[in-house]
């Protein structure tokens, strides 16, 4: 994608409408996080800074002219399955 941002960033909306510039090096910023967060998820590390990736998650989807908020509003939700075995003093990860 680095490569073809000249073609890709006609995928975003115009910077007029954003109100910044969508740059290239900004793209890159979030694509890198979100790359890494994948990487440490997917070796199932816990995400150290949830807020970094969520941000470039909302940069990302400002750009395409989503709102990532209305997934808090009703379009989504995650409800967590409660645990039903308790926890011992065996387990390695601590709650938090």
């Amino acid at each position: 994608m680095q490569a073809d941002w000249p073609l890709i960033r006609d995928m975003f909306t115009t910077d007029s409408v954003l109100g910044f510039t969508f740059t290239k090096t900004m793209f890159n910023g979030a694509i890198r996080v979100i790359k890494e967060t994948d990487n440490e998820l997917f070796h199932s590390n816990p995400i150290k800074d949830r807020k970094k990736i969520v941000d470039s998650c909302e940069r990302i989807l400002n750009g395409l002219q989503f709102y990532l908020g209305d997934y808090d509003h009703g379009v989504a939700q995650y409800v967590r399955v409660p645990a039903t075995v308790a926890r011992a003093q065996r387990y390695v990860i601590r709650a938090r």
